[in-house]
């Protein structure tokens, strides 16, 4: 299963980027969560900040918004 498949990708800026549920291919039960951990864990290999809120469409009850964010250069 690939992640891309299931995800809506939208770049908020240019070091910004959200992935929504597509909401006609929502997978069941562990599959659902195996595909997230994939998505989160890219960006996590590739030091990317990763963030987690609930989506506020109306289908989309429970489901979850991943926002990818570049993580600021040290000063």
């Amino acid at each position: 299963m690939n992640y891309e498949d299931y995800f809506e990708k939208t770049n908020i800026s240019d070091t910004s980027i959200s992935y929504r549920w597509n909401l006609n291919k929502v997978p069941k039960g562990c599959d659902q969560i195996v595909l997230l951990a994939k998505l989160i864990q890219r960006f996590r290999d590739e030091d990317k900040d990763v963030r987690l809120r609930p989506d506020k469409r109306k289908r989309a009850k429970g489901l979850i918004v991943v926002f990818i964010n570049e993580k600021p250069p040290l000063q």
